[in-house]
């Protein structure tokens, strides 16, 4: 068994305790159970190194852990951050949770000096942190040394803003600073040091939709949309990428890194940001890209070649975006429906039964009241929901039943909307003509979440049909 310290954004630390082949993903996974988080696309694992020259890297989930902690531990404890790998839009996020750590990890990379605003948006965004921290605005509140603050901000300032946002709620001040977030320099952005050609230091940022290469001066030297990047490769310090201008012109840059591991770290940033934000699906050429040792190649070869035996993925990206948006989404609906379906049991007998959802299906699992959901078995609310009489034993489901219940959960779900999962759609986003909102969560958007078109308008609409079948 091997012990991990995972520190938390807001200083929070959890100690998890694996088996000594379990991989990363297995660690992820434990600490964002803990945490109540399901969105777990968007975080990584990042490896503290203090005493070591090797360069700080994400830990690839789908490889096994202690060989990727190399010294990094003492006295048998590896040390791990809990960092957000992936930085979307507050809107796309679902779990009040989720945002609440991508909130932290914002707060301490601009404690850090990470991140740098203007004093007018650093006065927003301290206002908005002290409403979420302390509530309410008091003149006491001034004299706390806790009370939050950043560079070129002033007190008075601060304090008129927090007065500005009397009763607003923390969860919304939240959100609010998410947004205000968006547009500080350097947000979500992956940072690499590169040697230029006459040897001087530069800096290249992995973002969401670009790389950017500049000096240690700030100065811009190129910046490679992610969309014109043909091929990348590397081989031991050098980086080559491959790219096709908008003219049609094709070129090449080389970046020569410090080391081949620092190498193979941008290497898998690029491939990671630019399958996450701009693929429509992660393709199966870098799902399946990894390598073996001269052992395990000779096993792979007496067996098959598909086998799993020590293989080392290169990437561990498994959804791009849009996919895990729509993966989570649908997770949390089945969460809350079977919870529907279960009732409310708090403070019943049965207020400890326990219900799972498969992370991977986005189907809920085990069993809620003793009835399972898989398996080709029928809830009591699909029995009465589908018109059958049947009796208090559990009974299988024939095809037909099962055929009829999907068909209601697609209807069912096609009409909900996809920002609340609440309500019915019922405006039209103009112009481009997506429908996939109800009116209160439309009235917040100001860009259309499916073709990522500004929305001038939108247009009540009335559907001919209800969204729920009649019960057959």
């Amino acid at each position: 068994m091997a012990v991990y310290h995972v520190r938390i954004p807001g200083a929070l630390v959890f100690e998890v305790e694996l088996a000594a082949d379990a991989d990363g993903e297995d660690c992820l996974t434990e600490v964002c159970r803990r945490l109540g988080v399901i969105e777990v696309d968007y975080f990584g694992l990042h490896i503290v190194r203090d005493r070591s020259r090797t360069p700080s890297c994400w830990i690839n989930l789908r490889n096994r852990l202690m060989p990727q902690m190399g010294t990094s531990g003492s006295a048998g404890v590896f040390r791990l951050h809990l960092k957000v790998k992936f930085f979307v839009e507050p809107h796309l996020l679902l779990q009040e949770s989720t945002r609440h750590l991508f909130y932290m990890y914002v707060r301490e990379e601009l404690k850090s000096g990470r991140l740098t605003c203007n004093p007018d948006i650093a006065t927003r965004i301290c206002g908005l942190i002290a409403q979420a921290k302390f509530g309410d605005h008091w003149p006491s509140v001034l004299a706390e040394p806790s009370y939050p603050h950043l560079p070129n901000t002033v007190p008075q300032r601060v304090s008129e803003e927090h007065i500005a946002r009397r009763s607003t709620t923390r969860s919304t001040c939240e959100y609010l600073m998410l947004q205000l977030a968006l547009k500080l320099k350097g947000l979500g952005l992956e940072w690499h040091k590169a040697q230029g050609v006459r040897g001087d230091l530069l800096h290249v940022s992995v973002g969401t939709n670009a790389v950017v290469v500049q000096r240690e001066d700030g100065t811009k030297m190129h910046r490679i949309l992610f969309l014109a990047i043909q091929k990348a490769s590397v081989t031991r310090r050098l980086l080559s990428l491959e790219m096709t201008a908008p003219c049609g012109n094709a070129w090449k840059t080389e970046l020569q890194l410090f080391s081949s591991q620092t190498a193979s770290n941008l290497y898998r940033s690029i491939i990671e940001h630019h399958a996450f934000y701009s693929c429509d699906t992660v393709t199966m050429a870098v799902k399946n890209q990894c390598s073996r040792t001269f052992k395990n190649h000779l096993v792979s070869l007496l067996f098959s070649e598909s086998t799993a035996i020590r293989k080392t993925y290169y990437f561990d990206v498994q959804r791009t975006a849009r996919e895990a948006y729509e993966h989570f989404r649908r997770v949390l609906y089945h969460a809350v429906h079977a919870l529907e379906i279960g009732g409310d049991i708090s403070g019943t007998e049965n207020s400890q039964v326990r219900f799972s959802v498969d992370m991977k299906s986005g189907k809920p699992g085990d069993q809620i009241e003793g009835n399972e959901f898989e398996g080709g078995i029928l809830t009591e609310h699909q029995q009465q929901r589908d018109g059958t009489q049947w009796d208090d034993e559990t009974v299988v489901a024939c095809a037909t039943c099962q055929e009829k219940a999907e068909a209601w959960q697609r209807q069912q779900e096609a009409f909900l909307c996809v920002m609340c999962c609440q309500q019915e759609v019922g405006v039209v986003f103009c112009p481009c003509g997506h429908v996939i909102c109800c009116e209160p969560c439309a009235s917040h958007i100001q860009v259309c979440p499916v073709c990522r078109h500004d929305v001038e308008r939108i247009q009540q609409i009335y559907l001919p049909v209800g969204p729920f079948l009649p019960e057959a």
